[in-house]
């Protein structure tokens, strides 16, 4: 059950109707636990009685994982079922309960190689899974190499990029061949497949763009499928990157209209847009232009409007060597996916 405060001096709450949690935030559209929600609303919040906690080691010693839960502060967490996944031919998830010191003992399975954690639940407690410092137990890939994401977690706004990189680092005395493949269950990873020799000893450190191609908010989880080829074979591995994406806050302002001067090769060139105030309040806001089919960014504008006003705002570039051609001026406001328009512009 996710963290529920009890407001407005309500009864005990012994059941809940299943569109609460999707309302509330809980869950998403497609019942995704939104647990990012919830943990940046105990953030803010701050009610009293609830500890945020997190694991802070762990370790694989004969056939049995240890993981470490403490509070905030640093202290050790008694009481906390946690749950980790071991990594084996046949993946399985267990679970133990922390004692006084804040350490759980979980028996694994004689061939699991590492565990990952999914899960740490205690009562008066929330989950703060960005402060894990061992997400994994090891990042050895098979004895062959480690592999570390960086960042595990990172938090952007909506329609922005996503940054990380994974470290590699070959453990052998041959060289390796390594194959890293993201699987992105929303928008586009770039590179969509990297693959490199890696010698001995060598450290490499790969970098990735997420583009959630204006769909995703909420919690995005990016797997790195990777394939590392030696002398003795092929060994496999997932790792994992946390994206947090926030909802950007919505300006009130339309681009009603985009109006571009064409003409003869050479002439100045000149966008202009109308723009539109629909808020009840006062606004500052940054435009920027672009001209589509020649790579060309004429620049930012900033413009201030009153409730209800409606003003031009105008570029120009005054030697434009445009080659013949049908191009689209595009005007949009920054910071704000989806407030654009664009006209098309004739250079003859």
């Amino acid at each position: 059950m996710p963290h529920v405060l009890n407001v407005n001096n309500k009864p005990p709450v012994t059941c809940y109707e299943a569109g609460y949690f999707v309302e509330a935030g809980f869950f998403d559209q497609r019942w995704q636990p939104g647990r990012g929600q919830v943990l940046r609303r105990i953030r803010e919040a701050q009610p009293q009685g609830v500890r945020l906690i997190h694991c802070s080691e762990g370790q694989l010693a004969d056939d049995v994982a240890q993981v470490r839960v403490v509070d905030a502060g640093g202290q050790p967490v008694a009481g906390a079922r946690t749950t980790v996944l071991f990594e084996a031919n046949r993946p399985r998830s267990a679970s133990g309960v922390t004692d006084e010191q804040g350490w759980a003992h979980i028996l694994a399975p004689s061939e699991a190689s590492d565990f990952s954690i999914q899960n740490v639940a205690a009562t008066g407690a929330v989950y703060e899974y960005t402060a894990d410092d061992c997400v994994h137990c090891t990042w050895d890939v098979g004895h062959l190499l480690t592999a570390r994401p960086e960042p595990l977690t990172c938090t952007v706004s909506e329609g922005r990029l996503a940054r990380f990189s994974l470290s590699l680092r070959n453990l052998t005395t041959a060289a390796l061949r390594v194959e890293v493949v993201p699987l992105s269950p929303r928008g586009h990873v770039y590179p969509r497949r990297l693959r490199l020799a890696l010698g001995v000893a060598e450290r490499r450190q790969l970098h990735f763009l997420w583009d959630s191609n204006g769909g995703a908010i909420g919690e995005v989880t990016i797997p790195l499928d990777i394939i590392v080829h030696s002398g003795s074979g092929r060994v496999q591995k997932c790792v994992q990157v946390c994206i947090e994406v926030l909802p950007q806050p919505r300006l009130p302002l339309v681009v009603l209209e985009v109006s571009p001067a064409g003409g003869p090769q050479g002439d100045p060139l000149e966008v202009s847009a109308e723009v539109f105030n629909a808020g009840a309040g006062d606004l500052k806001a940054q435009l920027d232009c672009a001209i589509v089919g020649a790579n060309w960014d004429l620049g930012m504008q900033e413009v201030r409007l009153a409730s209800g006003q409606q003003t031009t705002v105008r570029w120009r570039r005054e030697s434009a060597a445009l080659p013949v051609g049908v191009y689209r001026a595009v005007v949009s406001v920054r910071g704000v996916p989806g407030a654009c328009n664009s006209a098309e512009l004739t250079v003859f």
